[in-house]
């Protein structure tokens, strides 16, 4: 009957799969868009979650079968071929699936896949989360997926009622094999036999609620408190030098380029509200004064984005020639400067200023044809360069519209709309200076609209330029630099949207040293003057922003950094405080005071062991019954066994019975100990 019982104690239920398939799904999910690939985190989430199904319908067609117990050794050669397939099986995944560079996490997410389809027992099952933590580790150190640690609370939550439920099965199974139920138990009384546990020796420990409870509270302190301990010990923290991982450059911001441009070329712009963290370093440059920073340039405007330009299609470019070498020709009196970057986080594309003509490093950088620098990643970066720009005494007058054909599109103006065409023409007309054309249209932009972070998104269907200048007036330097562009070519003036990095002075020291942050990520235009090649027009540092939707200010910042947050913090700190210390004097008083025989019959328990280890010379462990340390001791007892024996059960029956014993039979227990006491003092000495 017992052995039938326990059986089904061992069983795991689709509570258990659930929970746990959902914890390990949200880690695969969590792993592609930390690489920034959607579809590579639902496929992933997916073969989780349909393993875990595999998992369950094994469990049920195997039973109480041996082989069950072969699951750990088949677990461990799934890891194993995780390991040395993950090439293959990479390959499988949308897009390429997870970057080379980071095989750890390919391997790790193939593992809890291939792991999902073995967890017949709850080792397994529990085992899910090894895996799971390393993943969540990781994808902290890319920090470039920012719900991560909510996904991280909801897979703590499924893990804590997860082991809790494989501990009360435990328990369930030591309960019944030890006897603790005697002979009479029955399959009809299973319902009942938690929770008559619960009121025997294992009434203090936590059950499957408790550990929800507890998981949800840590999660609660977590989200509330660590953004707050973050910011109290910023002070102390900044005293030391610790190097940390950093974001991974293609995931920096919503507006910029670096990303989306390596996948596919592409960048829509107003998109909604813009949140960048301002406080961790991405790349360390070496400038001689603060200066645009180029990632990704773009050619052509589709009315919601821009994409880039194709340079290497023989009928577009027959001579195969580059806009690098195309701008650089085009600088009659270039200034020479130098600049050195420095970064440990796994970059594609190389912030630059100005137009390169010489780069070295620790890593291999690659130059494309429309002028920007891929870099192969690395974990360290380390570049130094020489850049050319228009010397700064001339000023250009003239835009050369005298272009080949692969570089039309800097002057295509055919998706601009009738109005935006109509204001780019009607504040140049009787202007003959292009250059002035475009100071007029910079200022024109600087002074119609705003800066504002929070600006909503472009609504479906509009033109973005359009609406930027003629409805909502207001939005980020994405549809200012787009504006700029557009209005500029309409102007007869070649222009490309640019991404990249502005680096911000108050992070500059006087040697020239910046530390830029994903803050920093910025969008401006670049229009193309004869003698001068591409010149930086940026309406954006000329706007006036929008109360409160400055990036950075103290309305935009986070929740956690505002007043109204800490002053109600300090409020709710101080009322825990109090409430603490009352509902613990409270405990305290009911301990003393409701339950002194509790209280009593524990300090005659620690009489009774500290005679016997005086009269014995032998030290009870904490890991041994009384029943047991009485067995060891009996050798010695001379004569007081039955004694000792006697108060031992009484001890056990009071100490781990439902009811607790009365003062007056505390007392008769403590006097008899006593007698023990001096009986065992009079023995001879042996």
């Amino acid at each position: 009957m017992h052995r039938r019982f326990v059986s089904d104690l061992n069983r795991l239920g689709p509570i258990d799969y659930s929970l746990m398939g959902l914890g390990t799904a949200l880690v695969a999910y969590s792993a592609g868009m930390a690489v920034g690939q959607q579809s590579v985190g639902v496929l992933c989430a997916g073969l989780v979650l349909a393993g875990t199904v595999v998992g369950y319908i094994f469990r049920l067609l195997l039973g109480n079968s041996k082989f069950v117990s072969l699951d750990g050794f088949l677990y461990v050669f799934a890891a194993i071929a995780a390991i040395f397939l993950f090439p293959v099986l990479n390959s499988f995944l949308p897009e390429g699936g997870f970057p080379r560079e980071l095989a750890t996490a390919a391997v790790l997410t193939w593992m809890l896949i291939f792991g999902s389809c073995l967890t017949w027992s709850d080792g397994t099952l529990l085992f899910q989360a090894v895996p799971t933590i390393a993943l969540f580790g990781l994808i902290g150190c890319y920090d470039t997926y920012r719900d991560v640690p909510i996904m991280f609370f909801g897979f703590l939550v499924c893990l804590a009622t997860v082991f809790a439920r494989s501990q009360a099965r435990e328990r369930l199974r030591q309960a019944v094999q030890s006897g603790y139920f005697g002979e009479d138990l029955h399959d009809a009384e299973a319902s009942g036999l938690f929770e008559r546990i619960k009121n025997g020796p294992w009434r203090w420990m936590a059950g499957p609620e408790w550990a929800l409870a507890s998981a949800l509270v840590v999660v609660t302190v977590s989200f509330l408190g660590a953004p707050v301990i973050q910011e109290t010990v910023k002070p102390i923290s900044g005293l030391v030098a610790v190097v940390t991982p950093r974001s991974v450059a293609r995931n920096i911001s919503r507006f910029q380029a670096s990303g989306s441009a390596e996948a596919s070329g592409a960048v829509k712009v107003g998109r909604g509200p813009i949140s960048l963290d301002s406080t961790r370093t991405l790349f360390e440059v070496k400038l001689d004064r603060p200066r645009y920073l180029h990632t990704a340039y773009f050619y052509t405007y589709n009315s919601t984005g821009w994409k880039g330009g194709d340079f290497t299609t023989p009928s577009s470019n027959p001579l195969n020639e580059s806009s690098a070498a195309f701008a650089l020709d085009q600088i009659k009196h270039p200034r020479e400067f130098e600049f050195s970057i420095r970064a440990d986080i796994p970059t594609m594309l190389l912030p630059v200023p100005g137009e390169v003509v010489g780069i070295s490093g620790s890593a291999p950088i690659q130059p494309l044809p429309d002028g920007t620098l891929r870099v192969n990643p690395a974990s360290t970066l380390d570049i130094d360069g020489k850049s050319w720009e228009p010397n700064p005494g001339t000023r250009p007058t003239k835009a050369l519209t005298d272009l080949p054909s692969w570089m039309s599109d800097t002057l295509d103006t055919s998706v601009a709309t009738p109005r935006v065409r109509e204001l780019a023409l009607d504040i140049t007309k009787g202007t003959n200076d292009d250059f002035q054309k475009a100071r007029q249209i910079l200022l024109e932009i600087a002074a119609r609209t705003k800066y504002n972070a929070k600006a909503g998104a472009v609504p479906d269907g509009r033109d973005a330029v359009d609406y930027f200048l003629f409805d909502s007036k207001e939005g980020y330097c994405d549809l200012f630099a787009s504006s700029m562009v557009v209005m500029a070519r309409c102007a007869g003036i070649p222009a490309r949207y640019v991404t990249g990095y502005l680096p911000d002075p108050s992070r500059t020291d006087f040697k020239g040293n910046s530390m830029i942050v994903a803050a920093d990520g910025h969008a401006w235009a670049e229009l193309l003057f004869k003698d001068e090649g591409w010149v930086v027009f940026d309406p954006t540092t000329m706007a006036e922003a929008v109360p409160g939707g400055e990036l950075g200010s103290g309305e935009s910042q986070p929740w956690y950094k505002q007043d109204w947050f800490l002053e109600l913090l300090n409020a709710l700190i101080g009322c825990a405080l109090v409430a603490g210390v009352w509902f613990g004097s409270r405990m305290f008083r009911q301990r003393r005071g409701s339950r002194p025989e509790r209280h009593e019959l524990e300090r005659a328990y620690i009489e009774f062991v500290s005679a016997l280890q005086k009269g014995t010379g032998a030290r009870r462990m904490p890991s041994q019954t009384p029943e047991e340390y009485l067995e060891i001791v009996r050798p010695s007892l001379n004569g007081q066994y039955e004694t000792a024996q006697q108060l031992t059960r009484e001890f056990e029956t009071a100490l781990y019975s439902a009811e607790a014993p009365s003062l007056e039979s505390v007392a008769k227990i403590r006097e008899r100990v006593r007698g023990l006491r001096r009986a065992m003092a009079k023995r001879p000495k042996s």
